[in-house]
Parts: structure tokens; C-alpha cells; sequence
């Protein structure tokens, strides 16, 4: 088993192994990478093959691989995230595959004033003992995912009443959805996106991470925005990923003038008809809260999603989990967290 920092592009042999693991995630894409990185991110991709002859071939078989980016810390120190990752092939070899992984990220931990390595895979490692548990999110820690593998029409049959009646009434008062991968529309997503995420209370990225998100992922085919028009006013808008066998629903917003005609229940039951087409297998409603406690923040949003899949249950992600390079700046870390957290 041999660790290497890839330097030269081996995307289809990367993207291969990702789509085709239980654990497939885009945040692991080549793709999300080269994106990350248009953001000023420095990407290190790990690729853990199972021989030790080093350098990669379209025959060579991966047991692992591992998106890293590097983020920054106070007084110029920063830490390793690996996000919705490392994946690893093989549960005998998931230990040995992990220990590669955190030598070689030990080794460049001096040369990038590293402290410690964050991760959020979708994959348990409960059971490797040098990992710690962490409370620190980054990622959705919980999540729904609806099988889309079946006929449309079971898919309407499941969903709750409310849902279905909407999606048929907004239809009924005349809105229309469209799909674009023109980048002159996620100007539209920004306008509403902006009153959105005041009235629901998140925060957005700058306004380039969403054209550069389009620009670089739609180049490869993985990603759309749709856009509910009435009238000839766009009024609501989703960005969806479409990554091997499942789709998910990463951003969305809409004028809250006109939530009386329905137009984000048309807009998702649209996404889940064009990643059915897609050959995908599940669709990603990417966040919901934890409980049905109607005083949590992601309350409304939440029963929004659990409407398409109400019998689901809600999806919780192991991890995360840390391991510290430099156990006492660690701790000092996780300290300002905490009291910046709390003011």
C-alpha cells in the first residue's frame, strides 16, 4: 500500500473510484476540488493504491483517496479539512489506509504550519483509535435522502398531500421551470438569494463562488441551475449537483412575494424528474434538522424537504473526527473557538 500526493491529473482514475464507492460524495470530486481552488484554496489530493510501486495507470487500483484543503488559523497557523472524506474501498484495509493517509499529512504538516487534521466522512471510523470525535461542523450533520429509483408516480404517492397539491397547484397558476447553465442567470439566483438568506437567517458565500461554481461545474457536466418563472419574472431558483448515482440540492432561494404560487415545490419535483433522467438513484436534500423540534432554527426548511420524503428517516453523518498534529495548539484552538462561539 502506497500514499502519494498527486500532483499530475489522474481525474478519470480519481472520479471512477469516487462515483463507484458507497461513500461517493462530489465535495471528493476532482471537480469540487479544481472549484475549492478557484477560490483560493489550496487543494492536496491523497490517493492511497494498493501496490507500492508508485505512479498511476488506468490500471491501477485505489484503496483510497482523500481531497484535502488547507484552511487558516489564527496567527498563521492552519489545519488539514478533508470534507465528506477520506473515502476507503475496503473495510479490511480501512485502518492501514487511514494511517498512510495521516503519515503523509504529518509530513507536510511543518511546510504548511498545520496544527491538526479536521475530517466529515460519510464513512464510520468509530472504530480507528488514533481518531478523536469532534463537535465542530463545517458540513450538514444530518440529511435526507430520497430514493428516486422508483416510478414518478410512487414518488408523488409518498409524498405528504400538501406537497403533491402544490406542485399541481403551482403548475395550475401558470409557473414555468426552466434550466439554464448560462452564467448570466446566477445573477438572478443573487437577487434573490441576498433577501433569502436575511429571511431565513444563513449566511452566503461571495457572489464569485457562485458564478465560479457554475462556470467550473457546469463545464464538467455535474451541476444546473433551475429557475422558476411567472410571467417572465424569475421568482425562485435551485442549484442541484447531479454526482454518480445521486443528486443534491445544494443552494436555493425565492421572492418571498410570491411564495403563494408554489414554485419551489415545481422546482424540486423538476430537479428530481431531471436527475431520474440523469441515470441517478438518490436525491440529496442536503440538510435538515436533526429533530422535529418546531423551535430549531432549520424548522421551516425542514419540513419543506420532509414533505417529498416524510416516511425517511433523517440521516446522521458519523465523525466528525480530528487528529492532532500539535496537541497543545489544538487545544488552545478549540479554546478561542469556544469563546468566540459564545460571544
Amino acid at each position: 500500500m502506497k500514499v502519494t500526493e498527486v500532483k499530475q491529473s489522474i481525474k478519470s482514475l480519481w472520479e471512477n473510484f469516487n462515483k463507484n464507492s458507497p461513500n461517493s460524495s462530489f465535495l471528493q470530486s476532482y471537480s469540487w476540488g479544481d472549484f475549492q481552488a478557484s477560490q483560493s484554496k489550496k487543494i492536496i489530493r491523497f490517493a492511497v493504491e494498493e501496490s507500492k510501486s508508485g505512479g498511476f495507470t488506468t490500471q491501477t487500483k485505489l484503496i483510497a483517496i482523500a481531497q484535502t484543503m488547507l484552511h487558516p488559523l489564527p496567527f498563521g497557523r492552519s489545519y488539514f479539512y478533508i470534507p465528506h472524506g477520506p473515502i476507503i474501498a475496503e473495510e479490511d484495509k480501512k485502518r492501514e489506509a487511514m494511517q498512510e493517509i495521516i503519515n503523509k499529512i504529518k509530513e507536510l504538516a511543518p511546510k504548511e504550519k498545520a496544527s491538526f487534521l479536521f475530517m466529515e466522512p460519510t464513512q464510520n471510523f468509530d472504530d480507528i483509535p488514533f481518531l478523536n470525535k469532534s463537535q465542530k461542523h463545517i458540513q450538514t450533520e444530518t440529511t435526507i435522502v430520497l430514493d428516486i429509483s422508483k416510478s414518478k408516480k410512487e414518488l408523488l404517492g409518498q409524498m405528504k398531500s400538501k406537497t403533491r397539491y402544490n406542485i399541481k397547484l403551482s403548475r395550475r397558476r401558470g409557473v414555468e421551470i426552466n434550466v439554464s447553465k448560462n452564467l448570466e442567470d446566477v445573477g438572478e439566483f443573487l437577487r434573490l438569494a441576498k433577501p433569502t438568506s436575511e429571511r431565513d437567517e444563513f449566511k452566503l458565500h461571495p457572489d464569485n463562488y457562485y458564478r465560479d461554481m457554475m462556470r467550473i461545474l457546469s463545464g464538467d457536466d455535474i451541476t444546473e441551475l433551475l429557475l422558476a418563472k411567472y410571467k417572465n419574472k424569475i421568482i425562485a431558483a435551485i442549484i442541484v449537483i447531479y454526482y454518480g448515482d445521486t443528486a443534491t440540492y445544494l443552494h436555493g432561494a425565492s421572492d418571498y412575494n410570491y411564495r403563494n404560487l408554489m414554485a419551489t415545490h415545481l422546482l424540486q419535483w423538476k430537479a428530481i424528474k431531471r436527475a431520474r433522467k440523469k441515470g441517478c438513484k438518490n436525491y440529496d436534500f442536503w440538510g435538515v434538522a436533526p429533530t422535529s423540534d418546531p423551535e430549531h432554527k432549520w424548522a421551516g426548511f425542514s419540513r419543506f424537504k420532509k414533505g417529498f420524503a416524510p416516511k425517511n428517516k433523517v440521516i446522521k453523518y458519523p465523525g466528525p473526527y480530528e487528529y492532532p498534529i500539535n496537541s497543545i495548539e489544538t487545544q488552545m484552538f478549540h479554546l478561542i473557538h469556544k469563546v468566540t462561539e459564545r460571544r
